[in-house]
């Protein structure tokens, strides 16, 4: 491959297999079968979005576990009042939750809210 973009050549299947059959590296690297096997472990751009929820969710945990980490440095230094750790510690992972799913605006009342009601009782008072 350093050979192959040395030359200014495109590194794909083909011209590895053809540098490696020149150079009678082919068979010592496991030969063509082992060269295409290669390329089957090769991210495809069909599969992109997949790739990209998966990266996402990693990166979500990982900032996770990082404002865990603080959280529990915070705690067990206990500079702090136990209410101002338990504040911030719950301020980091509802903001892990705000960027996860952010807010859509809605209007209207959401589905499920109780309507409020009005007391009849004090309108037949006054009546």
């Amino acid at each position: 491959m350093v050979r192959l973009a040395e030359r200014g050549d495109a590194i794909d299947l083909v011209t590895l297999k053809e540098e490696l059959g020149r150079s009678g590296d082919l068979d010592e690297v496991g030969g063509p079968a082992y060269i295409t096997a290669l390329v089957d472990g090769v991210p495809r751009s069909t599969n992109v979005e997949h790739y990209a929820k998966i990266i996402k969710e990693k990166a979500t945990l990982r900032n996770l576990i990082y404002s865990a980490n603080r959280i529990l440095t915070t705690a067990y230094a206990a500079e702090d009042e136990a209410d101002v750790i338990l504040d911030q510690a719950e301020h980091a992972i509802f903001a892990h939750c705000r960027r996860q799913r952010p807010r859509r605006l809605r209007l209207g009342p959401r589905p499920g809210a109780v309507e409020p009601r009005h007391d009849r009782s004090s309108t037949r008072a006054r009546s």
